[in-house]
């Protein structure tokens, strides 16, 4: 497993803004290194303007000339100071965010941003320069970073952890799509934090059942996962796993193709709308101690799971037996690859909830 590049924290500055006493914070004009994750840490430390707070904040004006990277294999910003990352207050718990344009010289595709406060991992994801977050503090963290279909900067910092506990779709607020909602399965062998080995089975199965409406039989399914090569303790490469569902099938069920799909967070929520696909297979890489939908993972490991749909914090994937929500951080710095699914089998019939 590559060693992730070091980030440190870097304090704000607070600045009054040329008009209407508005007080907003900037970052110190400090250098990083194009080649970090260009996950910001920053201190809210606020300063109510005089007078009442508008219930719309003004836009401030940043300087953001040159503020994209120059090089580098994903979305990136020349320096912390380039990232102008700015906080105005809005309301008595609510902030605008507003933040300087990365760009990706070798990068694909849309630019994603994904802002995620230590204060119960609250999240904001856009393809836009600026976002609302309601119910942050004034000594609330936040993290800033960009993706884009190249994918992210790794970092050796954990992600922000979170309860794991599914929120639910607010229609007039964001766009979400829970797809199928929140249920159980079985485990299929497969449960946290440890006993991790047969999860890519475990993914297959769950697919099977949220995608075809079938319902595999667990012993039979972990029986071919053992015939496969698999135990306890060690797991399947992508490829055994592949091959063996393509050449025996599992649970009678005979993969035709798995193909591998940009997993950016446009892209994910792309192929969970589009009624052709819907759900679709994703292979994560959970360092030692990383943050997973509220399981701190005790090993580094591989770990497949089912994205069935997405919410504004986060995907939603099903693994372990239940349904649990991720962060678009977690996401970002976690998942490696996705595929979408097709076998012989028709998907069954699902009203997504967008």
């Amino acid at each position: 497993m590559a060693k992730f590049p070091s980030i440190s924290p870097y304090s704000a500055t607070r600045f009054k803004a040329p008009t209407r006493g508005e007080v907003c914070l900037r970052l110190l004009n400090r250098p990083l290194s194009v080649t970090c994750a260009f996950l910001l840490i920053i201190s809210l430390n606020l300063l109510t303007s005089q007078g009442a707070i508008a219930a719309k904040s003004k836009v401030p004006q940043l300087n953001c000339s040159g503020s994209g990277e120059l090089s580098g294999n994903h979305p990136g910003w020349t320096s912390i100071s380039a990232q102008q990352l700015t906080v105005v207050q809005a309301g008595s718990n609510n902030y605008d965010l507003y933040w300087c344009p990365a760009t990706a010289p070798h990068g694909q595709d849309e630019i994603s941003y994904t802002v995620t406060s230590t204060l119960g991992a609250i999240t904001c994801e856009t393809t836009l320069l600026t976002c609302s977050m309601r119910g942050i503090s004034a000594t609330s963290k936040l993290s800033l970073m960009a993706s884009d279909e190249t994918g992210s900067y790794p970092s050796d910092q954990l992600a922000i952890q979170n309860s794991g506990v599914p929120i639910s779709c607010i229609k007039i607020a964001m766009k979400c799509n829970a797809g199928p909602g929140v249920q159980s399965y079985p485990t299929y062998g497969n449960s946290a934090p440890i006993g991790l080995g047969s999860c890519t089975f475990a993914a297959v199965a769950n697919w099977q059942e949220i995608a075809l409406g079938l319902h595999p039989d667990p012993a039979l399914v972990y029986k071919q996962f053992t015939s496969a090569g698999g135990n306890a303790n060690l797991g399947l490469t992508t490829d055994q796993v592949f091959n063996y569902w393509r050449t025996f099938g599992v649970a009678g069920v005979f993969l035709t193709s798995a193909s591998a799909l940009p997993v950016d967070p446009i892209n994910l929520q792309r192929e969970i709308d589009d009624p052709h696909v819907r759900t679709v297979i994703a292979s994560l890489n959970l360092s030692k101690n990383q943050n997973f939908a509220g399981t701190s993972n005790p090993n580094p490991s591989y770990h497949w799971v089912v994205v069935s749909g997405y919410t504004p914090q986060g995907p939603l994937v099903v693994t372990w037996g239940q349904t649990l929500q991720m962060t678009w951080q977690q996401w970002n710095l976690e998942a490696v690859t996705m595929w979408q699914i097709t076998t012989g089998n028709d998907l069954k019939s699902l009203v997504g909830s967008k």
